[in-house]
């Protein structure tokens, strides 16, 4: 099988103009100009290739899909009506005389159906499937099965078959293109103990029994909310009614359910975003896979894997009865293309094997004191070191309340009240101009909403990470978005602490790494108050705080002055040249 792959692959990559009529035959003829259920060119291929085996005898190939060979009762019923659509019995005939070498080379390397970021298969990134390959550790087995989990086109599994010996594979697949394409390939490659599932691997109607899989691969949906009236897999449910709190997401829930299935001796790969690696709302289920030695690395790979998407990627091994976790921060270990990233897959594994500044092993009670955050960096980036309090200690956090647009107009007035309202954009400038915010009619605020009627820091919740001084007149007040954060000094430490000096570290290189560290999130990340508490302020004396700010004040005076010389210089010139060109 391993050569016929190989001389399919060769004649296909030398049949190009041949490919290209196809496609064009295929997808802009007049096959599909009124139609809206069809399959991609490598579906057609494979088709055509078997229908060839059964000498054009749709009756045949009609049998063929019928008979016990395939196990996959859903793929059987789509086939077996597909192949009577006039349409695709007219295209399939038209080219029986195409060389069996080349069908099969569409069949398993033609790749035309579109992912996105809901049907996240990215496994035309083949980079990334030699990494996920290289963490199974498949290289050192003589035989192996496999159950994938998660959607798939069969790509990888078509790579494995090349390199590797199979003795059992079995997959969970979502989406009915993906399926009847990976079926297919499945079928190409002579794969005989094989299952193919068109469901959920949460569906009870669909658990796996009493088969375990020396490898596992498993994309689950990201951050896909959980169906509260699905079935769930009664060894899933099991263990979620022992652990006592079921996520609100799926993606840890599919891991459990594919890790059930795992050999004792097996390794499995779960393929994960940064916020099921750090959200509270995962934090009691990493906790069950930590605590009981399920995880042995997680690996944090380069972003933009795909075109589809620039969200970073994690690697999570996972097997049996690990005592220490390591963690590798891979995120700069990359080739960059155009549009995308491929994964420097050397220097990938001098992080994994050697002791580097970007890897860590790390004892699972340390996880536990970092509340099972699962992100690499948070171990392996050097520690901070100095003389500090957490910000918790010193000063009192509150949230801004998070108030409907509609609501918000109608609280909102033109009348000074005295009270008013800071939206997130106005941090955006050197200084806040008070001037410039809404006034907040006070008594149509809700119970939630707290006026601030002193001095405060403000910080912006989400990244781009900001921060500003509010600087408050006597008897004004301030309500803040729900975007942000209110910063004041408790009272104890406001002989020990400036609240300027706090707002001055938040804008340093040192205060901002240090926001961004306990922040978590893919794309947009967000810092809860809980590590914001935890946040450590330099300890200065008093005298110190005041001689500095009184440092920064004259510098700033000195910019406002220049500021505004600058703009007294610009309206000259102005001026300038409007007299010149007043015709």
């Amino acid at each position: 099988m391993r050569s016929k792959i190989m001389l399919a692959k060769e004649v296909y990559d030398k049949s190009e103009k041949q490919v290209l009529q196809l496609e064009r035959e295929w997808y802009a003829g007049r096959y599909l100009s009124k139609v809206e259920d069809y399959y991609d060119l490598n579906v057609m291929a494979a088709l055509i290739y078997l229908l060839k085996k059964y000498n054009g005898s749709f009756v045949d190939l009609d049998a063929y899909f019928s008979s016990n060979k395939i196990n996959n009762h859903d793929f059987q019923n789509t086939m077996k009506k597909y192949i009577f659509k006039s349409y695709v019995q007219e295209f399939l005939q038209k080219n029986l005389n195409i060389d069996d070498l080349l069908l099969i080379g569409i069949a398993l390397f033609y790749n035309e159906y579109k992912m996105s970021r809901t049907n996240n298969s990215i496994e035309s990134n083949e980079s990334l499937n030699q990494t996920m390959e290289y963490l199974l550790k498949i290289e050192d087995l003589n035989s192996f099965s496999l159950m994938q989990v998660g959607l798939s086109d069969g790509t990888i599994l078509l790579d494995m078959v090349k390199n590797y010996n199979f003795k059992r594979y079995y997959a969970y697949n979502r989406d009915r293109q993906l399926m009847v394409t990976l079926q297919l390939r499945v079928l190409l490659l002579e794969m005989f103990d094989s299952q193919l599932m068109e469901a959920d691997i949460l569906n009870g109607a669909f658990a796996v029994r009493n088969q375990l899989f020396d490898r596992i691969l498993c994309v689950p949906i990201w951050n896909h909310r959980l169906d509260k009236t699905l079935k769930l897999n009664p060894i899933v449910k099991s263990r979620m009614d022992a652990i006592g709190k079921i996520p609100a997401n799926t993606d840890w829930l599919e891991v459990l359910a594919a890790f059930e299935q795992l050999a004792d001796d097996g390794v499995m790969v779960a393929l994960m975003t940064n916020s099921s690696l750090t959200n509270f709302q995962n934090q009691v289920i990493r906790g069950y896979f930590v605590d009981r030695g399920y995880i042995q690395s997680v690996v944090e790979l380069p972003d933009s894997l795909s075109e589809f998407t620039r969200i970073p990627l994690y690697a999570v091994v996972l097997s049996h009865n690990n005592n220490d976790i390591k963690f590798v921060d891979a995120s700069e270990s990359y080739i960059q293309e155009r549009r995308y990233k491929n994964i420097d897959l050397d220097g990938l594994k001098s992080l994994i094997i050697n002791n580097t500044e970007n890897s860590c092993i790390v004892s699972k009670s340390r996880v536990y004191e970092e509340e099972y955050n699962l992100l690499p960096k948070r171990y392996t980036a050097e520690p901070i070191t100095y003389d500090g309090t957490p910000l918790g200690e010193i000063c009192n956090i509150s949230r801004g309340p998070v108030i409907p647009s509609k609501e918000l107009d109608e609280i909102t007035t033109l009348e000074d009240t005295g009270i008013r309202y800071v939206y997130s954009q106005a941090l955006d400038t050197q200084q806040v101009d008070m001037s410039q915010l809404p006034f907040v009619d006070k008594s149509k605020l809700g119970k939630s909403s707290q006026v601030i009627e002193e001095d405060s820091l403000v910080l912006t919740r989400t990244s781009p990470f900001k921060s500003n001084m509010l600087h408050l007149q006597p008897g004004a007040g301030v309500i803040i978005n729900g975007n942000l954060f209110s910063i004041t000094i408790a009272p104890k430490y406001r002989n020990l602490y400036l609240l300027d000096y706090i707002a001055a570290f938040f804008n340093s290189t040192l205060g901002r790494e240090q926001i961004e560290r306990l922040a978590s999130g893919s794309v947009i990340k967000s810092i809860s108050i809980k590590d914001l508490k935890s946040l450590a302020i330099p300890n200065a004396a008093i005298e110190q705080q005041r001689s500095f700010l009184n440092q920064t004040d004259k510098i700033i005076e000195t910019r406002m002055e220049l500021l505004k010389k600058l703009d007294e210089v610009n309206q000259e010139l102005n001026k300038l040249v409007e007299e010149e060109f007043n015709w």
